[in-house]
């Protein structure tokens, strides 16, 4: 069995994400220097989560809100901490893009469960969701809500 019968997905992964990292490069460096612009602090945001059979991984982003708390130390609300090149590059997408680089290394796929908080997935992969996590978690671009009634 070659390679490309073997890991077609993978191998699909790697080619996809390898193009959209090349053409994307200009926006990822307009993105990076507005960041580092309109806010202290870095241009990337990462944070562990689980990935293929629960092994933690470093999960990045482009960083959107501020990292401090008020004057007084005292704890501000999400949306009242994103700042204004974050919240263009929420609205549009943007944001998500340095997930490219964990589907590169191996950590996320295209298709498949979206990555969880690593300290969260023993309280929320029970019963008959513990098999999500046996497939590497999905790269998200595009949030898709349903209104059921």
């Amino acid at each position: 069995m070659s390679i490309y019968q073997k890991y077609p997905k993978r191998f699909f992964d790697i080619v996809l994400c390898a193009f959209a990292l090349i053409v994307l490069s200009p926006l990822f460096l307009i993105t990076a220097t507005a960041i580092k612009i309109s806010s202290p602090g870095p241009v990337f945001y990462s944070s562990e989560r689980a990935g293929l059979h629960k092994k933690p991984f470093r999960f990045y982003k482009f960083r959107s809100m501020l990292q401090t708390n008020n004057d007084k130390g005292m704890f501000v609300a999400d949306a009242d901490r994103v700042f204004t090149v974050g919240k263009i590059i929420r609205r549009l997408k943007i944001d998500e893009l340095p997930q490219l680089l964990n589907v590169v290394k191996g950590d996320m796929s295209i298709v498949g469960p979206r990555p969880m908080v690593a300290s969260a997935v023993d309280q929320l992969y029970t019963g008959k969701y513990v098999k999500v996590a046996d497939v590497r978690p999905v790269l998200r671009v595009q949030q898709v809500y349903t209104i059921t009634r």
